[in-house]
């Protein structure tokens, strides 16, 4: 990893602080991503209430003028890696030690790691998910033919955007969530991922406009550099739920085409031939629900 020193490092409650998670260098590499992003979640935040306002005003949301070229132009996202493409058995649920051992006896092939749903700590939940991305979880009934375990792709929800925790602070304010959880993914596991042929996948349930998906592309871009990854190495799917996501489709994927997985779509009948038109032509996988 890139040297940071620059003094960022997060101050942790010590009630919640597993040491083996929360080293120095982990929470200065989370503070550096911290410093850089935050104020810019917070005016997006704000932009998300404004826009709130104005819908449950009665205003409908439209498709924006200002990125029609984006919606018209001829270009495709990044090329997706093969073990994401097809992933038929698909489970998601909390990253807990109990949970992610039946996944894995299962025989699913992805395990979406929700880390919103409260039901562990964030640092048993990181601990967890470093266990089972290095193989240490003690699941030695589980075996390939090869001898080796069988495990599913692990895939990272991070918590809102507008979550905060309580436990992690930088100048003594919270920090977003969404980056510490982002953070210390990255930094235990990217660099054991890239070694087995893998990536760091990300499930983005709470994007709701290009200009999010900017953000995430740019902690992406961000990331890769202070770990030493090729550009393009980290890959997020993005959920679409809302009316405003599904008119910017086209802008959210161009907003990640260097780390998109596709987009997941919780819509409406017709959104839903968008969604699946928008991923066809752009070269990436559409999931409809």
């Amino acid at each position: 990893m890139n040297g940071l020193h620059s003094g960022y490092a997060i101050a942790a409650n010590p009630v919640i602080a597993d040491r083996s998670i929360l080293t120095p260098e982990a929470l200065e590499f989370a503070g550096e991503l911290v410093a850089a992003f935050r104020e810019r979640i917070a005016d997006l935040l704000t932009t998300r209430r404004m826009q709130r306002r104005r819908v449950e005003a009665g205003e409908r949301p439209l498709p924006l003028e200002s990125t029609s070229w984006i919606r018209e132009a001829d270009w495709q996202c990044a090329p997706v890696a093969s073990d994401l493409l097809e992933r038929p058995g698909t489970i998601a649920g909390p990253a807990d030690r109990q949970s992610i051992a039946r996944a894995v006896k299962s025989g699913c092939a992805m395990y979406v790691a929700q880390l919103e749903d409260g039901a562990v700590t964030m640092s048993e939940a990181q601990s967890t998910l470093r266990d089972a991305v290095h193989g240490d979880l003690p699941l030695s009934d589980v075996k390939s033919r090869r001898g080796r375990r069988t495990l599913p792709t692990f895939v990272l929800r991070p918590r809102p955007l507008e979550a905060t925790d309580g436990h992690l602070f930088l100048n003594r304010r919270p920090v977003p969530a969404a980056l510490v959880d982002a953070a210390l993914f990255l930094f235990h596991n990217a660099s054991a991922l890239v070694a087995e042929g893998e990536r760091p996948y990300f499930y983005l349930a709470d994007v709701q406009s290009y200009q999010e998906a900017r953000l995430w592309n740019d902690i992406f871009l961000f990331a890769e550099a202070q770990l030493a990854l090729p550009i393009g190495t980290i890959k997020a799917t993005v959920r679409i739920a809302t009316s405003a996501a599904a008119l910017q489709m086209n802008e959210i994927l161009y907003a990640l085409r260097r780390h998109s997985a596709g987009l997941h779509g919780l819509l409406l009948d017709s959104s839903r031939e968008a969604l699946v038109e928008t991923c066809r032509r752009r070269g990436v996988p559409a999931r409809v629900m």
